[in-house]
């Protein structure tokens, strides 16, 4: 049996040894009524990144797991509480199904939101809006309103009709966003994704860079052999 070079062990090693400041702060949410339906498998990743589902629900704020599984120490909190409706979407099964039927109703009453605890630095936000009828969800960020008219699910996330994707940046720790209808036509909020952007020299990166030198010196290593 071929033993694994030395680079590679060590790289392995070092990984093993990341402080826990280096992981990903990553989210997957389901805005999802306790007792109603499930989150979906960690194995799905809607529009984004598979990983484990936090489930939003309740007044108070939510504390959230990482993708991995990790306690992060980040909030999510809403004003007024998380909602809870049920709304069938034709066309839907599995994970997409226990992802979209499930959400919160926007009027023209806005909502608002804020990440706590995060880590400063730059991130990818994904929110979803979609039912099986005609939906006008408004979502705010960073200042600038982002339109969701959707007409119901098509058989795949779409940018700009099932989602938007807004990248931002976290220089106090935390992150708002709002959402709202308009009068005379509801909007619909599924869930959301909140993916970390690594800085360039972060752990993460390095780690990643390494791992594939790694790989490629192991593969030069064996056909030397």
């Amino acid at each position: 049996m071929r033993r694994l070079p030395p680079s590679v062990i060590s790289w392995f090693a070092a990984l093993a040894f990341t402080p826990a400041a280096a992981v990903a702060q990553s989210f997957n949410i389901d805005i999802n009524p306790p007792g109603v339906l499930t989150v979906p498998a960690s194995t799905y990743g809607a529009a984004g990144s598979p990983g484990l589902w936090n489930a939003g629900f309740g007044n108070a704020p939510l504390p959230l797991v990482a993708r991995d599984g990790s306690a992060t120490g980040v909030t999510l909190g809403a004003q007024g509480g998380f909602g809870g409706q049920v709304f069938a979407v034709p066309g839907t099964s599995g994970n997409d199904a226990l992802f979209l039927t499930d959400g919160q109703v926007t009027t023209d009453v806005l909502h608002a939101f804020q990440f706590a605890g995060l880590r400063n630095g730059n991130y990818s936000l994904t929110l979803y809006g979609i039912t099986g009828s005609h939906t006008t969800t408004f979502f705010g960020v960073n200042g600038s309103t982002y339109t969701l008219d959707s007409n119901g699910w098509t058989g795949s996330f779409i940018e700009g009709l099932t989602h938007i994707v807004v990248p931002v940046t976290v220089t106090n720790g935390t992150l708002d966003f709002t959402v709202v209808g308009s009068f005379g036509r509801v909007g619909f909020f599924n869930g959301l994704q909140l993916s970390e952007v690594p800085a360039p020299g972060s752990a993460l990166v390095l780690g990643a860079a390494g791992i594939l030198g790694a790989g490629r010196r192991a593969r030069r290593e064996s056909q030397t052999r």
